[in-house]
């Protein structure tokens, strides 16, 4: 585990020291990417799996470089399906940055941002909406052109 001191301590040097881990970065990095619509750190499959019945880890996927006061923050990321990539990714450089920079007064040099793969969930549930939308509508027609039907009149007694 590393860790950083902080250095822009004055007035409190007496005190003691300020020890920040790598792991604590994380954490904030996590959160601060599960702000960003569309977007999650990317797991792997057996990380997923156990995440859904332990406690939830907001540092997966996400590698600090710590030199004295400054931090360099690499983000594997998935993005779901339809999100403008780099939008997304900019949004979240920016809102890591912030988070990290505003808890910890740690200086954050570069976000490097790691597309690893795209969340196909929503173009399913897209494809089978529009499925049931189309359906719909044939029934509709349908139910239309039996209404147009003109009755057949009755036979004519003879």
């Amino acid at each position: 585990m590393s860790e950083i001191i902080n250095t822009n301590m004055t007035e409190n040097e007496e005190i003691g020291e300020i020890k920040i881990s790598e792991e604590v970065i994380q954490v904030v990095a996590g959160i601060a990417v599960g702000e960003i619509e569309g977007v999650s750190v990317t797991n792997s499959i057996a990380e997923g799996i156990v995440e859904k019945f332990v406690k939830r880890s907001y540092g997966k996927g996400i590698k600090v470089n710590l030199e004295e006061n400054n931090a360099d923050i690499d983000v594997h990321i998935t993005v779901d399906y339809g999100v403008k990539i780099p939008d997304a990714a900019f949004r979240l450089q920016e809102n890591v940055k912030k988070a990290i920079e505003t808890f910890t007064d740690i200086t954050v040099g570069k976000v490097n941002v790691f597309v690893d793969g795209i969340n196909m969930e929503d173009e399913s549930k897209v494809k089978k909406a529009s499925k049931k939308v189309a359906k719909e509508e044939e029934i509709t027609e349908e139910l239309t052109a039996f209404d147009k039907i003109e009755e057949v009149p009755e036979e004519i007694d003879e």
